[in-house]
Parts: structure tokens; sequence; C-alpha cells
């Protein structure tokens, strides 16, 4: 994974948080969350990732991931973030995206993810 992004629409001036884990083991995101199609915007491969995706939203939980966030970004209530992060995801491998508003209601979220596949592990 080498890019991220984030956009948010909220009614507030409030800043909320968004943070990410990897490889949550529990929880009714995993077990009963929404399905999502991941969408490859063809910049370079026309390739598609074999990947669950999964959206939830109040009352769904997450659990067994490490405490530390590999990303913790503020956003702010009607904004749009970019950047970098450098994470090799294996095979099997997950992460888990949490978005705290922070007193925003009602709010919308979209986030993303630039990820290449490395053909030296054949993931």
């Amino acid at each position: 994974m080498a890019a991220w992004f984030i956009g948010t629409s909220g009614s507030t001036s409030s800043n909320g948080i968004l943070k990410m884990y990897t490889n949550p083991s529990s929880g009714t995101i995993i077990t009963g969350g929404n399905d999502v199609t991941p969408v490859n915007r063809l910049i370079g491969s026309s390739n598609q990732l074999q990947v669950d995706v999964k959206k939830g939203g109040d009352g769904f939980t997450v659990s067994g991931y490490n405490s530390t966030p590999v990303l913790y970004q503020p956003q702010g209530a009607n904004a749009r973030t970019f950047g970098s992060i450098q994470l090799a995801l294996t095979k099997g491998s997950s992460v888990v995206v949490n978005y705290d508003p922070n007193g925003q209601q009602p709010f919308q979220i979209y986030i993303g993810f630039q990820i290449y596949i490395s053909e030296a592990q054949s993931i």
C-alpha cells in the first residue's frame, strides 16, 4: 500500500479522527459488514485485486488488532486529505479503518488506497 485519500462531509467545524489498524481478527464488521466492490481506476494496470471489502457504521465492532494505529489522521468536517504510507500487506492480511466523527452529525466519509501488486511475491 503506497497512498491513501479520505474525504468527509459533515455539519460542524469539529475535526474527526481517522485511524487505520492492521490484521483485525474478529468483530461484526468482519462477519456482518456490507460488501463493497473495489474500483480499479485503471492507472497503470487493469488487474483486479482479489479482496473482500466491507463497510460498517454505528454499532459495528472490530477487535484483535494492535492498539497502535499505522495511520492516524485528524480530518476536517468538510475536507479532502491525501497522504503516503508504506505498508506491505501479504496475502491473507487485512486493515480496518475507523473514523470517529467527533460530533459531526450527520456526516459522510469516503476513503481509497493506492495499492501495488508485487509480482515477486505473487500476491
